[in-house]
């Protein structure tokens, strides 16, 4: 235990954010784990908040400003950037899905500002769901190791010490009870969460298995300069320029160093060969309003009755309920409890050109489009969870779809907005609208 810990000790970090009103000033601690050595850190959203940067303390005591570089609030992670920083030892990151009851945890981080506390424990409960200030968190491993305010977003690690979750929350009305996000979660929604080419506008079009010991390439977007560049399915990504990339985590934390038209020298692996060839991605413009006559406020919505496991195929039902609701809520459906499914349509006025951030809240399934365009998806039998997704958007009116369905049991449903310059909150029931009367010309402004 004690080799594990001052193997790891190097890749934690402790978190200080100052937050500054008229009335106060408060200073928010907290923890977070290094995840490559030119300097990104995963914490938790709820560590950083709204904070654009701060500073963190590594393990040689060292004092260095970051940049909140990614928030992702639906899932309670963010990224920090380290600018300028010498190279770091990146923690080990694990896999979660093999977790056993009363294996050893560790977890490492600043319990109320005490920077590298250690404390150990077992795996008491998999599969746990718990409620942060921004999310429902259904996939959470449940460990013995004691934690405190300030341990949030520090690592949660196994007997290899390899990180296999991301300390979240406590039970405060009981002992020894506290919850870490299991890090395949992590792995799964790393690339809608750090979603490179949309925050940056710029078009890449390769993905990678989230879940593998390598980056190894799954898909390779027709057109795009990673088709250009030669990649091809199967290839093994290991270098942006001279940075390492040793799986998923790393491809997607590269490619938010890539910018329009500047090339970058991409090394890979194919077979037993290594390849290098030279990527250049191109600009993303965002997303074309429509011109739209005759709207009114809300959104025209269907209601249809049956029991579904996913979202149904709505154009091979008949709905036994029409009408205009202002807001995306359950609240407008007071009759319908179980068995039933709602695809709410019409347009979304989005104020400004920019990036948008659009969040959904569901028990149990749901889904987001905008044009034919899918930006959420929370589909599935679940309890109540979130989930998100990026898009850039020119100002005006897009086609915006909503798709709900209820199986039994509890039930919620929730959307909600953020852009640069807007704050996450509830969507405006101002920014919805429907289409009255005459045809959409469905043409780009």
């Amino acid at each position: 235990m004690v080799e594990v810990i001052e193997r790891t000790l190097p890749s934690v970090v402790a978190i200080r954010v100052v937050e500054r009103n008229e009335a106060e000033v408060r200073v928010h601690i907290g923890s977070g784990a290094i995840l490559h050595e030119h300097g990104y850190v995963l914490t938790n959203a709820h560590v950083v908040r709204n904070a654009k940067a701060g500073e963190l303390q590594l393990s040689d005591d060292r004092v260095l400003p970051f940049q909140t570089l990614v928030r992702w609030p639906c899932e309670d992670l963010a990224i920090l950037r380290i600018p300028s920083v010498p190279s770091l030892k990146p923690a080990t990151i694990g896999r979660s899905h093999d977790l056993m009851l009363g294996e050893p945890t560790v977890v490492i981080g600043s319990p109320t500002g005490l920077a590298r506390s250690v404390s150990t424990g077992i795996v008491s409960g998999l599969s746990r769901a718990t409620r942060t200030e921004y999310a429902f968190l259904p996939s959470m491993v449940q460990t013995t190791a004691a934690t405190s305010g300030g341990s949030s977003g520090g690592p949660l690690l196994n007997a290899l010490g390899q990180q296999i979750g991301v300390i979240t929350s406590r039970d405060t009305s009981a002992q020894n009870i506290s919850f870490a996000i299991m890090i395949d979660h992590v792995r799964q929604v790393f690339p809608n969460m750090v979603a490179a080419e949309q925050r940056i506008g710029f078009q890449f079009g390769a993905a990678v298995d989230m879940l593998a010991e390598e980056a190894k390439v799954t898909e390779i977007r027709a057109g795009s300069p990673a088709e250009a560049a030669g990649l091809q399915v199967g290839d093994v990504v290991t270098h942006f320029d001279d940075l390492i990339v040793r799986q998923g985590i790393d491809f997607h934390l590269m490619t938010t160093r890539l910018r329009p038209d500047k090339s970058t020298n991409l090394r890979y692996r194919r077979g037993e060969e290594t390849h290098e060839t030279m990527v250049t991605p191109t600009g993303l413009e965002p997303l074309d309003s429509v011109a739209v006559e005759n709207v009114q406020p809300g959104l025209e919505a269907e209601v249809y009755a049956g029991l579904w496991d996913k979202l149904p195929d709505f154009q091979t039902l008949e709905s036994v309920e029409r009408k205009v609701i202002p807001q995306v809520k359950l609240d407008e459906f007071p009759m319908f409890q179980d068995k039933f499914a709602m695809r709410a349509t019409g347009f979304v006025k989005i104020p400004a050109d920019g990036l948008y951030g659009f969040y959904l809240r569901s028990d149990d399934g749901s889904q987001l489009f905008i044009g034919d365009r899918q930006i959420v998806d929370n589909d599935g039998l679940h309890a109540a969870k979130d989930a998100g997704g990026l898009i850039r958007l020119k100002a005006g009116l897009h086609p915006f779809t909503v798709e709900f369905f209820e199986a039994g049991g509890s039930q919620d449903l929730r959307l909600m907005v953020e852009s640069t310059d807007l704050p996450i909150q509830e969507m405006p029931a101002d920014w919805l609208f429907h289409q009255s009367s005459s045809e959409s010309t469905g043409e780009p402004k």
